[in-house]
């Protein structure tokens, strides 16, 4: 053990005597980044379009009937009909539901099958 410390002495006297400080704290280098690659953004996904629609419940959730938005008359003409016909509860709640495009070209296929079926 005392010949290594001899050792690491003569090597701290040899640098100081060139002129080398090892006590002091060595500096560590950056390493260099590299530039980060451009993110590709994401399609935002456009909302589905939805209608708002009238149903008519009974008192466990099942559905009676539906209207259109624009035929709340008649809904609450529908719900008087059916609160007077008996002691069930009935209640009307606007639903908004998801609007389904169909593709013209398979509705006019559709059609002519429809026909041609009828004819046979």
């Amino acid at each position: 053990m005392a010949g290594r410390r001899l050792e690491m002495r003569k090597m701290h006297e040899a640098a100081e005597a060139l002129g080398i400080d090892e006590t002091a704290p060595k500096k560590k280098t950056a390493a260099k980044r590299k530039a980060a690659a451009p993110r590709a953004k994401r399609a935002v996904k456009a909302a589905p379009r939805k209608k708002l629609m009238w149903v008519i419940y009974t008192g466990s959730m099942r559905e009676e009937a539906r209207f259109e938005y624009d035929q709340k008359e008649a809904a609450d003409e529908k719900l008087v009909a059916l609160r007077a016909r008996g002691k069930k509860l009935y209640f009307m709640q606007p639903l908004k539901e998801a609007i389904t495009a169909s593709d013209p070209a398979e509705d006019a296929a559709d059609d002519s099958n429809d026909s041609d079926d009828a004819a046979t």
